[in-house]
């Protein structure tokens, strides 16, 4: 695992439409070596204040403005799932953080091991599988 950014350290760049931007970072913000996300890019994730918790929370995230599937967060190391997609709503300079998010994957660390596996996983929303796997189906109420 590699930190890219760390917390409280401003992470800046440029969107597609040329306006620059810049956020403070909630949290640790790190890559998984050795792994491809959806964006051809290492697994991202944020690691959380607790770094004794088992709990994992995978965000199928999604394009802002389209509501295409992205790419995933992967947030480690936070007390439960309100605090994960706290810290994953302020990574966003811009507000559109809940705009983002799609369904949210829970599972343990031992799950997340397994899956950083199975590269293929990684290609599309985690929620997905879960409906082809005859997994839960329903929506995150988090997501309306």
């Amino acid at each position: 695992m590699s930190v890219e950014n760390a917390q409280g350290s401003e992470r800046r760049g440029t969107g597609r439409d040329g306006t620059e931007w810049s956020v403070t970072m909630p949290a640790h913000y790190r890559y998984i070596r050795g792994t491809t996300g959806a964006d051809g890019d290492h697994v991202d994730f944020y690691m959380g204040p607790d770094e004794a918790s088992d709990q994992v929370f995978v965000v199928d995230q999604k394009n802002a403005d389209t509501g295409a599937f992205d790419e995933h967060k992967v947030m480690v190391g936070f007390r439960d799932e309100a605090d994960a997609l706290a810290a994953y709503d302020a990574g966003f300079s811009d507000g559109l953080g809940p705009d983002r998010r799609g369904a949210v994957t829970p599972m343990s660390v031992e799950e997340l091991k397994a899956a950083l596996g199975d590269q293929d996983r990684w290609s599309k929303p985690f929620a997905q599988d879960r409906e082809t796997s005859g997994g839960d189906r329903t929506q995150h109420p988090s997501f309306g």
